[in-house]
């Protein structure tokens, strides 16, 4: 089963009256997915194109896009981090190794999102301290001619009613 929030409420995808592509924490290990071009290779109708080099780049669902990236005007595909509002890309670096979910919601998302969201919005839940959950993981891969990665993240319960997760991430 998948748990969604992008009404603001956890509800099953099943139920939820939006059309809506999400990716898991273990598709998100399972696809090694760790910026928006992996993304785009999961979700339909989903498409990146790069303007002004490798520091901006267009989210497109389904068509829609605002090219003019002046101040003022905002793109009508959105971008949520924990619910933090990010107005471009060119002040987000997606790093997705710590993610508990990414959902690309497609059409009209105003009235839950604001912000001229008409084309949709993409939100990405990081993964949250763990009650109950004393665990470590450490994921390492080093590859012949393309340098090496490491991440991973500690969750401890620090107390009955206080859990924490310390994430890091590291790549040459």
């Amino acid at each position: 089963t998948v748990v969604v929030t992008a009404t603001r409420r956890e509800e099953l995808l099943k139920d939820v009256p939006l059309a809506i592509s999400a990716l898991t924490s273990d598709d998100i290990k399972q696809y090694r997915i760790r910026s928006f071009n992996d993304v785009v290779q999961r979700v339909p109708g989903l498409r990146l194109a790069p303007t002004k080099g490798d520091t901006f780049t267009q989210i497109y669902i389904r068509g829609q896009t605002q090219n003019n990236q002046s101040v003022g005007l905002d793109t009508p595909v959105a971008f949520f981090q924990d619910d933090l509002y990010y107005g471009t890309t060119a002040s987000y670096v997606a790093d997705f190794y710590d993610t508990s979910q990414i959902a690309v919601l497609k059409g009209p998302q105003g009235t839950t999102f604001g912000r001229n969201v008409d084309g949709g919005a993409i939100q990405v839940t990081s993964a949250k301290p763990e009650m109950g959950v004393n665990e470590t993981y450490v994921n390492a891969t080093v590859e012949n001619y393309s340098g090496a990665e490491v991440w991973g993240y500690v969750n401890r319960q620090l107390s009955d009613t206080l859990a924490a997760r310390i994430s890091v991430v590291s790549r040459n």
